[in-house]
């Protein structure tokens, strides 16, 4: 096909053409889309699509007189851009623009000054934008080639663009960000357009990690930098995504021009195009993990319903034997348990098994991500305008509800990672026979369970899924262990999938074995970001220690305002297996978290004049509320009706938060923690199982906090710890323990000292009580 020259009042554009443009990348021209054109020129669906193709001046190295380089600034091809679509584009009512590596640099910057220019409303008919192999953030390749490539004598004003952490990159990021991404209607410096991006799978240019950036709609397509373009068959991959976008603008489009107030009843057809088959999708479903574990949560996503009739998701109820529609189910879990792995095999199995005619897929980490995601399948399936997306949302959620007489659509909604229950006020998509609603969230709110809901809370691996998950990540980079290394790995991870995923990656890059690793994982002079791998494997966002960095800092947000991060600070040095409520709420924590929240809030204590609540002083009533609060929010267990034991905590979140600490901070909170056993722990032990708990904490402390608790002096808790386990009998840990104690005080506070004597004196006299004269 010809990439045609458009006029106003051509015979070619007529009523139903989609103007599709063509945007080239770094040291490329327009034949760089030859196989692109031809597959969509031979596509009878496709035969009201118009490309247009873009072109701009770029290469390696062109000098001009006296040296000056003539290659224009992204940003002035941004200006040309604009010109262009302006004439040459200006007769199409509908846009989709289609861009290949620096091309969608140029279009971000093209969006970015146009919206910080004012005009917004220009912007409106763009419907989407596809980036093939776009460096988002930049390319290391170019980066470390620069000189070889682009020679010493000067800078090519294009290269500078494409290199890592580029200001000018990070600057229209930003705008796209806030007002493109983020944005819900149009309005002069806002406009919403739907951004797609796909890496190459095996580019060596651009990584996936750049490819996707910033980006929620992120895939991978076959090929390298240059294949991906490749489509020399109608059954290549990129070109038959290609022509589902264009084949889902153009029924959205046909949806936008039927009468107000009626909605599609299903798949809408467009002049010049097929109607779009079923099934259909709307959002990107994440990728699959390299070795999904199968697990229970798995079975139980499948399970009947209401009324026990369908096992299968997305079957019409009533002819399952349904008594009542689906309400929907939620997966609660703290972050790093595998929740949106789980959503997303459960939506490729219903999609591929040809369980559902619509599946949308939904980011839906605050009501921004909300809204742009429902509001495109609402522009997309219900025909909503797109110039309103908080309308279009809605839209969507009404097209969702049962209609007598309306042609039966199976319907699947993945709300993925829910932060906020008051987020989807207004916009909860209905119960219905015909669809489901699942949501991942680490909140585990009442208000998830109200309805109907129901809640599907799921934890870490079982010891035999983590090590059969191990052992299959590790053999996909040619590697195996014995099973015990693993097992042993695994319960240093505590069987938590998104470490285990890490750590088998970080073993494959480094080319280190189990043994080594566990290794590096106990040196607790390294942070846990030091045991995690670069880049991060396909499918991670975030390193192990950032996994929960978003819900602690919601928690500070939440009421108690500014405590329950502080609380972490606490619970980070004691047992993660058990830590009675209790010790959180002596006279020590309370004055430690009074201290602490005013010190973070910048105010002084008991301020009247404030009128703020973090200046007073902290009660027990709020440590609870502060608990339920992490409980919320999935960051610990706390459950009150089990006694001494009620907070429980992954030990990865404790390191993860006490690798956030100062110096100082550690040592306060250190300190304080042993304060608040001490406080705690009663003068004559009656209750074994509390003992036991408060012996646990002081022994994790200590391996935790040893300096701090031997300066300026050891502190009494090393001492109470040796006595308890005297008092119930147990004279061969009182030994073993007094040693350990008596080796600590003369390391830290010398042989002298009169602490490392009263250790020593300890542990005579328990290897006396215990028989062993011949070691006194």
């Amino acid at each position: 096909m010809q990439c045609v020259e458009v006029q106003k009042g051509s015979a070619l554009v007529g009523d139903g053409q989609l103007g599709v443009v063509l945007v080239h990348g770094f040291n490329s021209g327009p034949e760089t889309w030859g196989h692109v054109q031809e597959r969509i020129e031979q596509d009878q669906s496709l035969g009201a699509v118009r490309l247009l193709s873009f072109h701009y001046a770029t290469g390696v190295a062109k000098w001009g007189p006296l040296g000056i380089r003539v290659f224009p600034e992204i940003s002035t091809i941004a200006d040309s851009l604009k010109e262009y679509l302006r004439t040459e584009g200006g007769p199409f009512d509908d846009l989709v623009i289609i861009t290949h590596s620096m091309g969608g640099l140029v279009v971000q910057r093209y969006l970015a000054r146009m919206l910080t220019d004012g005009h917004g409303s220009e912007l409106a008919r763009i419907r989407r934008v596809v980036m093939l192999a776009c460096p988002n953030d930049g390319s290391e390749l170019l980066r470390s080639l620069r000189h070889a490539v682009f020679g010493r004598r000067g800078r090519n004003p294009q290269e500078r663009e494409l290199r890592p952490l580029n200001k000018e990159v990070a600057e229209t990021r930003r705008v796209i960000v806030n007002q493109v991404l983020r944005a819900t209607a149009i309005t002069d410096r806002t406009c919403p357009v739907p951004f797609f991006v796909y890496a190459g799978e095996s580019d060596g240019i651009v990584s996936v990690e750049s490819a996707r950036s910033v980006f929620s709609d992120a895939a991978a397509l076959p090929g390298d930098h240059f294949s991906i373009l490749e489509a020399v068959t109608p059954e290549h991959r990129t070109f038959t995504t290609l022509r589902r976008h264009l084949h889902e603008t153009a029924s959205a489009r046909s949806a936008a021009d039927q009468p107000p107030g009626k909605a599609p009843d299903g798949p809408a057809r467009s002049a010049g195009l097929e109607e779009v088959v079923r099934p259909r999708q709307v959002g990107v479903i994440p990728p699959p993990a390299g070795a999904f574990q199968d697990r229970a949560e798995r079975a139980r996503l499948r399970r009947p319903v209401a009324g026990g009739g369908t096992a299968v998701l997305g079957q019409v109820a009533a002819a399952q034997g349904v008594q009542g529609p689906d309400r929907g189910q939620v997966l609660s879990g703290m972050g790093g348990v595998g929740k949106t792995q789980l959503a997303a095999d459960h939506a490729r199995s219903a999609l591929t098994g040809g369980e559902v005619d619509l599946l949308v897929w939904v980011t839906a980490a605050d009501r921004t991500s909300l809204v742009v995601g429902l509001g495109r399948a609402g522009i997309e399936i219900a025909g909503a305008q797109p110039g309103d997306l908080e309308a279009a949302a809605e839209a969507f959620t009404a097209w969702l509800e049962p209609k007598a007489g309306q042609e039966v659509y199976r319907w699947l909604v993945v709300l993925d990672d829910v932060s906020d229950p008051a987020d989807l006020e207004g916009l909860w998509p209905p119960a219905s026979p015909h669809g489901r609603t699942l949501i991942t969230t680490r909140r585990r709110d009442a208000a998830f369970a109200h309805d109907g809901r129901t809640r599907i809370d799921v934890g870490v691996f079982t010891e035999a899924e983590a090590v059969s998950y191990l052992g299959a990540v590790l053999a996909i980079h040619g590697r195996s262990e014995p099973a015990e290394q693993l097992a042993a790995l695994a319960e240093d991870l505590g069987r938590l999938p998104l470490a285990l995923s890490q750590a088998a990656a970080f073993m494959a890059d480094a080319d280190m074995g189990v043994s080594d690793y566990r290794v590096l994982l106990a040196d607790r002079t390294g942070s846990l970001a030091e045991a995690s791998p670069q880049p991060l494997p396909p499918g991670h966002t975030q390193e192990m220690a950032a996994a929960w960095d978003l819900s602690i800092g919601r928690a500070g947000r939440m009421r108690p305002a500014g405590l329950a991060p502080l609380l972490l600070h606490l619970a980070a040095f004691l047992d993660p297996n058990g830590i009675p409520a209790a010790v959180l709420a002596t006279s020590p924590a309370l004055t430690y978290l009074t201290q602490e929240r005013a010190s973070s809030a910048g105010l002084p204590l008991h301020d009247p004049a404030s009128g703020d609540a973090t200046t007073r002083e902290v009660t027990e009533g709020e440590v609870t509320a502060g608990l339920r609060v992490l409980h919320r929010l999935s960051l610990i267990d706390h459950t009150p009706d089990v006694s001494h034991r009620e907070v429980r905590i992954h030990a990865l979140i404790q390191r993860a938060v006490r690798d956030t600490l100062t110096t100082e901070q550690y040592h306060n909170a250190a300190r304080t923690a042993a304060d608040a056993l001490m406080a705690a722990w009663p003068d004559v032990e009656r209750d074994t199982v509390l003992a036991q708990t408060l012996r646990a904490g002081a022994t994790v402390l200590a391996t935790h906090a040893e300096a701090a608790l031997h300066q300026p002096r050891a502190h009494d808790i090393l001492n109470r710890t040796g006595r308890s386990f005297g008092e119930f009998g147990q004279v061969t840990a009182a030994v073993t323990y007094y040693q350990y104690l008596a080796g600590t005080t003369r390391h830290h506070l010398g042989p002298d000292h009169p602490d490392t004597l009263a250790a020593r004196h300890n542990l005579a006299r328990s290897q006396g009580e215990a028989g062993m004269w011949r070691e006194l």
